[in-house]
Order: structure tokens, then sequence, then C-alpha cells
């Protein structure tokens, strides 16, 4: 990922909540245009609370970070950045990039969909992740040893995370038991 530089960091007064994103930059940045406004957004140049923000038009809450970096931060990993390590019908390990988060805070589960972060989390990913895993297997003669993977795609839930900034291996749990386990064994630890 780019170094993001130092670019200018504003803090979202009370009066300045409900404005987008796009009005809040013009307020200020003197002489900015709605133009320009928009096109440093949509350039990757503006986060809030350290998350790249592409959306001019997402309304801002006090107290939020507002930063305008000197330079665009790299574009976010992909589905094709995700290697899934090893999968079956319980669980799946995958190898996850730096630069992305895990899965969703839950603050933002109720938010819609434009006020989210429009990068997808590791979770929102997976079913594409799997599913090209699997179509991609189908091609290949399998291993007689090696076991097969029902065409189910969607995991249940992260059985641990780790920092958005951090790459390295995760499980997710597959199926509602697998979960339960995961947490029985937490427990007993």
């Amino acid at each position: 990922m780019a170094k993001r530089g130092t670019g200018q960091v504003f803090h979202v007064a009370d009066e300045a909540a409900g404005l987008t994103l796009a009005a809040y930059l013009r307020q200020q940045i003197p002489e900015t245009s709605w133009a320009t406004a928009e096109k440093l957004v949509r350039a990757r140049r503006v986060t809030i609370h350290g998350n790249l923000c592409r959306d001019a038009a997402r309304r801002l809450q006090a107290g939020e970070v507002v930063k305008l970096l000197d330079i665009p931060v790299a574009a976010p990993p992909g589905p094709r950045d995700v290697h899934i390590v090893y999968l079956d019908e319980s669980v799946v390990v995958v190898d996850k990039p730096s630069g992305i988060t895990t899965t969703r805070h839950h603050e933002e589960a109720g938010w819609p969909k434009r006020r989210r972060q429009l990068q997808p989390t590791l979770d929102e990913m997976l079913p594409i992740v799997i599913a090209r895993y699997l179509d991609r297997g189908k091609k290949k003669r399998p291993h007689p040893d090696q076991p097969t993977a029902p065409r189910r795609t969607t995991p249940v839930r992260a059985v641990h995370r780790i920092d958005r900034e951090t790459s390295g291996l995760l499980v997710f749990a597959r199926t509602v038991p697998a979960g339960r386990r995961h947490n029985h064994l937490a427990s007993r630890a």
C-alpha cells in the first residue's frame, strides 16, 4: 500500500454534522469547487476515521475525522487478492491480504449501504472467492484423498479476526456446528 503522507486532518464539529463529504471539503478547503471536491474523493484521497471513502454524498457525523491525503491510497484488495489455503464442508482458511477488514463493524450493520464504507469486507467477498475456487477445481481432476467441499459458498462467521493492515491466515466457519464447536473450544481455554 502506498504511503499515505501527512495531508490535512479535519474534525467534524457539531454544526457540520449532516453535511455531505463534498460539501464539508468545500467548507474546509477555501476556493474548492464541487467538481474538485468530488474528484478528490473519487481519486482515493479522502479517509474517514482511517477508512477510504469513495462516496462524496456520504453524510458526516459530529466527531468523525476526515483526512485529505497528499497522495492517493492504493486501490483496496479485491476477491482476486484473497487466496484459499484450505476448504472443506465445515471451514475455509484464507490468506488475508493487508488493507481489508475481516468483518463489518457491528455499528455499521444497520447503516444504509450508501453510508457504509464502500470497500467490501473479507467475509462479504468470501462467497465470490469460494465460488471461483470451486469452479477452478472443477477443471482439474481432484486427488482421491482430497476432501470435496459442497457448492455452498457463504461462510457462517469468522472464527477470529486480524487488523485491517495485517495479513495472514484466517478461519471462517461454513456451518453453524463448526461455529459452535469453536465457541465451545474457546470457552474451555
